[in-house]
């Protein structure tokens, strides 16, 4: 638990804009609907922002933070 009230801290910290919303290559973002770290509506916000050739936001349904590790072949929505 100490662990990951460190990893807690610094990810309220974390500054997702810092590195810019512009890319030149494809951006793709895969969010468990159930993420209690990285809520959706936040994700979805910054995932909005970007500008990218390609892009894509693709829900994983019932799952958390870990979703794309988690289930690895969920179909987005």
């Amino acid at each position: 638990m100490e662990f990951s009230e460190r990893l807690q801290l610094e990810a309220a910290a974390f500054d997702e804009r810092a590195e810019g919303t512009e890319f030149r290559i494809p951006f793709f973002a895969f969010q468990g609907d159930g993420d209690v770290l990285t809520p959706p509506a936040p994700a979805k916000r910054f995932f909005d922002d970007v500008t990218a050739p390609v892009k894509e936001f693709a829900p994983i349904r019932n799952a958390g933070h870990f979703a794309s590790f988690r289930h690895p072949t969920s179909s987005s929505t």
